[in-house]
């Protein structure tokens, strides 16, 4: 039994420099704005684990260019500590999202820093993630340990 949740957190720009965000659609969190991402499916790395989910949530295929750091949080609905990688990625395509999630994401778009301060998060942490994408550089994924198999 896992002992840990691990997900990621994909921070994307349109050329206009706006972070894309997804509107929350799950009941706990109904409504709320998040980066694009979510969990792991077994032995998925962490690169196509990001990439998978923003293509799931809003139809943008990426490429994960970097990373920015390895965080932990309270789970939502378990008792379970979350590992969060919150990665950079490149717009490389647009698409549709898949429908096969409908309901989990209500909305999605970019906005900018200043439109985010105004929204509801889903977590009080991103806040301080939006502050450590907006002012610190990324780290190249070469340097990126999954900390799943340590």
């Amino acid at each position: 039994m896992a002992k840990f949740i691990s997900a990621t957190l994909v921070a994307c720009r349109d050329d206009e420099g706006k972070l894309l965000m997804v509107q929350e659609g799950k009941e706990h969190v109904h409504g709320r704005w998040d980066f694009p991402g979510g969990g792991f499916e077994h032995d998925e790395s962490v690169k196509r684990c990001a990439e998978r989910e923003v293509m799931e949530e809003t139809g943008y295929g990426i490429e994960v260019t970097g990373f920015y750091g390895v965080y932990t949080e309270e789970s939502d609905t378990t008792d379970l500590p979350v590992i969060v990688y919150l990665l950079e990625g490149e717009i490389k395509s647009e698409g549709e999202p898949d429908n096969h999630f409908d309901g989990e994401i209500l909305d999605y778009g970019f906005f900018s820093t200043e439109e985010l301060e105004e929204m509801e998060l889903r977590k009080v942490n991103r806040t301080e993630m939006l502050d450590i994408v907006e002012n610190r550089e990324t780290v190249p994924m070469e340097r990126l340990k999954d900390l799943r198999k340590i």
